[in-house]
């Protein structure tokens, strides 16, 4: 048989994948664009894709935010896919998509749905005949990237078996769920596996046609549609990744993905196959029918698909032979590469600038701009190697440095600038908590946020973020997955990781970092899941400030580090493991960045902190007299907002009602519950106790008096003098200090209320729905300079949804149990049958640690019955101040359906509005309520509750179960809600 000349079979190569997705019009809210967009994860997964097809352009994404636009875009240009999310401000989904496939039937319409969206309320069947497919999107952009590739792979698989004889990966799943988390570690797998045909495609023209020819991939969601897949596509299968339990005949069938081994084995024995289950028994079936078993319910279910698909696929590096095929050069990365021609010879050069698979390793790594400069390029133009040698650095440094002046710049380790505002460390996504900054970034430098007041610089402080892909690798190399993932003492977790080692090539970066950088910075955590729309995580990972000032680089390096690897540990903690367990996400699935951010602060003596600094939510759940929900609340307090977030005292109120202050219900009362504490780094402190989650030593709690003694107590406090049972503002004369922000919410010392009233509405309207942000403020202390506001963070809440009429009228008082004005959640609950209350007439402030141990017992308990409960506190839970309430953490109390914080007559406490701890609760749907005994419709049966006959009593706690169901009534219109006592009788 004569082989084709050379020439024809590189043209057969150009004609793969004909038909591709250029064009994607996405419709969604701006935040969920900018999450989706400036990530940088679609452009470079794009990028990492395409290039081994020599494709010369990446799709472009047109973003609008409704219906409508969407519609006369689409009048005047031509789209190739229609992205959209289940939420449109202006148009039912129904309409929308009719409307679409009426102007263009086989326009392919794809759903992107939230983990929580309730998909068969919200999409008739009407409506699936219209939709092309639905995926859940968690917040990682590689979904985006795995849609966007399954509609090409279906377009064009015919072709490419044709043209390039390409395999064929099926994939048989029926849940949007599973198939939108294995779609993106498939894809992501089989760019590894491109990667080492690379290597090989230099040696034979049959490699070079597999690098241009990736695999596809194909989803069937039901038996008939999996056996026609096989029956045509046999000849090139290279392999099926099958459920156990999906539609055959339109039902759903246990059996079926046996059914469909059966049918392949008969075809193509030797096709390997896995199928996956939540049912373990099944694990027998598939091993008496050889075929590898992944268990759905694992930790580890991504980790065992990998080695799954590794076992059939591999990837390596790049590597460059003389002409005798001897290797010369191995690169593995776009830096190794450009250090690389700098010394190759410049025969080796010339002739590889000239091939087209080198190319192609170049787009596999995202270097589209290298690639389309060098394709342009006639090499016989120049005229000695070393002018070419010049030419290719200056386009990879052009290309490395494209980022320089946008919103994330790459670091550099041989010419790091500390004075960049945001730089990126490595690869990987950089976290929801920096994606919050970045777009806060871009919109500050776009102008959206006006600067309204010339005596204030609004900014986020420096910062930089060591990108995700650091944390697998550190999970890799240190060979902690499987240890981390089981059943493991906090302790001993963080003790292993403690023990592991950075990359080489971070701690380089870090070293180089530090020699440029000695100013107090902030170690945060930026995971994947943290602050998204459905499941903010808030505080639950670690955050570490380091005084960044021994005079030994290698002592604060090893503090760094140790701050890293310490919030590397923090996802494999007791407490988020079992946060994890109730939300509809999977540990697994997590991935960790971290940010280094430039602390905001000042010194004053040996300690360092801001004037003050707080949380801003645009939606407010307890407005009071004239308030509307829509004007929104703000907590704030003097020094570092550790003292908010954990639920410390602090001053609420509502940025346009600023001299509203609701938590004062007498002065007497005001001086007891108020602030009496702040906190501040003290830089005389160096070792940071990293096996503590609340240490200390370096981040003290200090009295007021030392505020005083500071002179920043004065912009934000006053002295109370008790012979005048009197606040005087300011701090300038003898008394109890206290803070009470009068100076700056009365008397226009900083315009506070004016900046948060205005931003919380811009950023209310450019997220879509309500957010919640963190701020910290220094304020000048000359009129020529100007004071600083800084943007720490900002994340989607929670918004109120439309709810369901919930009556709660014409019920006896003596019938309930409780009654209370300020309510979360809605709906009824009649399942709870178990009581689980602190007494309050043994509650003292000094002993809420030991009732958070009681507490965590009888939760411990109930949750091995699968017992959901009833859980009543006195003052906050969660908080970190324990004279507030019971410090309890998310593990201790993971199995309340239902929450309350009372107040006693004599310890009035305002809600965990603005707290991490309230946050995560109403993010786990947990129903929630507070009591204040001074309402008139607020009130608790502490009489009847405390004659029942508990089940268990310890010092502080008494657990009761009731033969029958209390009936609980939250209407989350008017956050109203009801406890009806159950029937004492079987």
């Amino acid at each position: 048989m004569n082989s084709a000349p050379v020439s024809s079979i590189y043209e057969r190569f150009h004609e793969l994948m004909p038909h591709r997705i250029f064009n994607i019009l996405l419709v969604s809210s701006p935040y969920d664009y900018f999450i989706l967009e400036k990530d940088g994860l679609i452009e470079d997964k794009l990028f990492y894709e395409y290039s081994s097809h020599n494709i010369k352009y990446t799709p472009r994404i047109r973003h609008v935010s409704t219906a409508k636009k969407a519609l006369e875009l689409l009048k005047q240009y031509s789209f190739d896919a229609v992205f959209c999310s289940i939420k449109l401000p202006d148009m039912g989904l129904s309409e929308f998509v009719r409307k679409i496939k009426a102007r263009k039937k086989n326009m392919p319409f794809v759903l992107l749905a939230n983990v929580t969206d309730d998909l068969k309320k919200r999409i008739t069947p009407k409506d699936m005949k219209h939709i092309d497919d639905i995926f859940v999107w968690t917040g990682d952009a590689k979904l985006f990237f795995a849609v966007a590739k399954l509609l090409e792979d279906k377009l064009n698989v015919d072709r490419d078996i044709e043209v390039g004889n390409v395999r064929v990966i099926l994939m048989v799943e029926d849940e949007p769920r599973f198939y939108s988390m294995h779609l993106p570690t498939i894809y992501g797998e089989l760019l590894k596996h491109v990667q080492e045909l690379m290597e090989h495609g230099l040696n034979t023209i049959d490699k070079t046609v597999r690098v241009r020819s990736r695999p596809k991939i194909l989803l069937a969601k039901n038996y008939e549609e999996a056996v026609r897949l096989i029956d045509k596509y046999k000849n090139n299968l290279l392999g099926v990744i099958s459920d156990v339990r999906f539609p055959v005949k339109g039902k759903s069938n246990e059996k079926a993905g046996f059914m469909l081994t059966g049918h392949l084995r008969s075809l193509l024995p030797q096709v390997p196959i896995v199928l996956q289950s939540s049912e373990i028994k099944n694990q027998e079936f598939a091993a008496d029918m050889n075929v590898d078993f992944i268990n759905k319910n694992s930790n580890t279910m991504l980790l065992e698909l990998k080695i799954f698909i590794l076992d059939n696929f591999g990837y390596g590096d790049f590597i460059f032979r003389d002409v005798a095929k001897q290797e010369v050069q191995r690169i593995s990365s776009l830096p190794e590469m450009r250090d690389a021609i700098e010394t190759l010879p410049g025969e080796i050069l010339r002739r590889y600038l000239k091939d087209r698979s080198f190319l192609n390793w170049l787009f596999a790594r995202g270097a589209f701009g290298v690639v389309n400069i060098l394709s342009n390029t006639d090499m016989r133009t120049f005229k000695s190697d070393e002018d070419i040698r010049t030419f290719f650095i200056d386009a990879v440094d052009h290309y490395r440095n494209r980022h320089q002046d946008s919103l994330i710049s790459d670091f550099k380790r041989e010419s790091f600038d500390p004075s960049l505002t945001f730089v990126k460390l490595g690869s990987g996504s950089v976290g929801g908590k920096a994606r919050g900054l970045a777009f806060m970034k871009t919109l500050l430098a776009s102008g959206v946020i006006e600067q309204k007041f010339p005596s204030v610089r609004i900014s986020v402080p420096k910062t930089m973020v060591i990108g995700s892909d650091e944390f697998d690798l550190f999970i890799e190399k240190n060979h902690l997955s499987k240890k981390a993932f089981g059943e493991i003492d906090d302790q001993d977790v963080r003790k292993m990781f403690m023990e592991g080692r950075l990359s080489e090539s971070v701690a380089k970066d870090l070293m180089v970092f530090l020699s440029r950088v000695n100013v107090p910075f902030a170690v945060r955590s930026s995971s994947l899941f943290e602050d998204s729309q459905d499941q903010p995580f808030a505080g639950l990972y670690e955050t570490y400030m380091l005084p960044n000032n021994h005079p030994d680089i290698k002592v604060r390096f090893l503090e760094l580090c140790g701050a890293i690897k310490s919030i590397y540990s923090s996802p494999f903690s007791k407490e988020v493991k079992s946060y994890f367990s109730n939300t509809a996400f999977r540990l697994e699935e997590e991935k960790m960045s971290v940010i280094i951010q430039e602390l905001v602060g000042k010194k004053y003596g040996n300690y360092f902190y801001p004037n003050f600094a707080g949380v801003g939510q645009s939606f407010n759940y307890y407005p009071l007299r004239h308030m509307l929900p829509e004007d929104g609340t703000v907590n704030v307090a003097l020094g570092f907002g550790k003292t908010v977030v954990e639920g410390g005292g602090t001053i609420r109120f509502c940025p346009k009602h600023p001299t509203i202050l609701p938590q004062i219900a007498s002065t007497k009362d005001f001086v007891k519950f108020s602030q009496r504490k702040f906190y501040a780094l003290d830089l005389t402190k160096q070792n940071v106790n990293f096996f503590e989650k609340d240490d200390d030593l370096s981040f003290p709690p200090l009295a007021l008096g030392v505020a005083k003694e500071h002179g920043t107590l004065n912009p934000v406090g006053g002295i109370y003098v008790p012979a005048d049972d009197i606040i005087y503002d300011g701090a300038f004369r003898e008394g109890v200090p206290v803070v009470n922000f009068s100076n700056v919410l009365k008397n226009d010392m900083f315009p506070l209320a004016e900046i948060m009233s205005y931003i919380l509405k811009v950023l209310d309207d450019i997220f879509g729905g309500p957010i919640e942000m963190e701020f910290a403020v220094n304020i000048s202390n000359s009129k020529k300079e100007p004071s600083d506001f800084y943007l720490l963070q900002v994340r989607p809440f929670l918004a109120r949804k439309e709810y369901d009429a919930v009556d709660i009228k014409d019920i006896p008082r003596e019938e309930m149990l409780c009654q209370t004005s300020t309510a979360l959640g809605n709906g009824r609950i009649n399942n709870i049958t178990d009581v689980v209350y602190v007494v309050p007439q043994t509650f003292n402030s000094l002993n809420t640690f030991q009732m958070a141990q009681e507490v965590s017992q009888f939760n411990q308990k109930l949750s091995k019955e699968g017992r959901p409960y009833l859980l009543i506190g006195i003052g906050r839970w969660g908080t970190k101040d324990h004279s507030l309430g019971i410090p309890v953490s998310w593990d201790q109390i993971s199995g309340a359906e239902v929450i309350i914080e009372a107040s006693l007559k004599d310890f009035i406490i305002e809600p965990s509005n603005g707290t991490h701890f309230f946050h995560n609760l109403t993010a786990c749907k947990t129903a929630y309520m507070s009591i204040n005994p001074l309402k008139p419709e607020d009130f608790m049966d502490w009489d009847w509750l405390n004659a029942q006959h508990p089940c268990e009593s310890t010092q502080y706690v008494r657990h009761i179960r009731f033969p029958s169901p209390v009936d609980i009534k939250v209407d989350g219109r008017s956050s109203k809600a009801v406890i009806v006592k159950p029937s004492l009788t079987h």
